[in-house]
């Protein structure tokens, strides 16, 4: 049976601004940052960056119909 390794202290799960995936940071090797998962990471920054504020409208349009 394999353990599961143990965490960092400052070990997180995150969750990817750009596609919502949860993700856990930091991971020894990863290219994940602080608010992109591993996959985002590799995406250029003005892709990242439109994305980011698309999926931020997202979030506050489905808050704004969940109140409704």
């Amino acid at each position: 049976m394999k353990k599961d390794p143990k965490l960092q202290p400052a070990t997180r799960e995150k969750t990817c601004q750009v596609c919502g995936s949860t993700f856990i940071y930091p991971e020894k090797g990863s290219k994940a940052t602080r608010f992109h998962c591993e996959s985002c990471a590799d995406l250029p920054v003005h892709f990242r960056k439109t994305l980011t504020r698309l999926g931020k409208r997202i979030r506050t349009l489905e808050r704004k119909i969940r109140t409704l």
